[in-house]
């Protein structure tokens, strides 16, 4: 009988660490795009409580070479009517950033869009993620 009771002890806390574990992260959503100008995301993710997010981005190229492009990510929430801006992010120049930040329940995707300091079309290749 004690063996039993140590056996089912022990699954369920393997069940539990194993709960744990899945939780401790995962990707909500990635992007990866060519000739980013001005556009939103074809994803989109849902969180059901209050989570803090890790927003990944890296610009790979840009059409107004040699300046340096800057990217505006903003996450959207979506209300009754569409999306509106939730957070805004700028990130400047080619390479990879990190932001952070705490979303509340609900549907977000990002919207980019970008410009160079001496082309204000300049289009740059992206590719990124949103996780938890």
């Amino acid at each position: 009988m004690k063996k039993r009771i140590k056996c089912l002890v022990a699954i369920v806390i393997c069940t539990f660490l194993f709960s744990l574990t899945a939780y401790a992260g995962g990707t909500l959503m990635t992007w990866e795009g060519t000739g980013i100008h001005n556009k939103a995301s074809v994803q989109s993710f849902d969180v059901s409580k209050s989570t803090d997010i890790t927003i990944s981005s890296t610009i790979h190229h840009n059409t107004c070479y040699p300046t340096q492009p800057t990217l505006y990510l903003t996450l959207q929430k979506k209300g009754l009517l569409g999306y509106d801006k939730y957070k805004g992010f700028t990130h400047k120049d080619r390479g990879s950033k990190t932001f952070y930040t705490t979303v509340e329940k609900g549907t977000y995707r990002m919207y980019f869009v970008t410009e160079g300091s001496t082309c204000t079309l300049d289009k740059v290749d992206i590719t990124g993620s949103v996780s938890y």
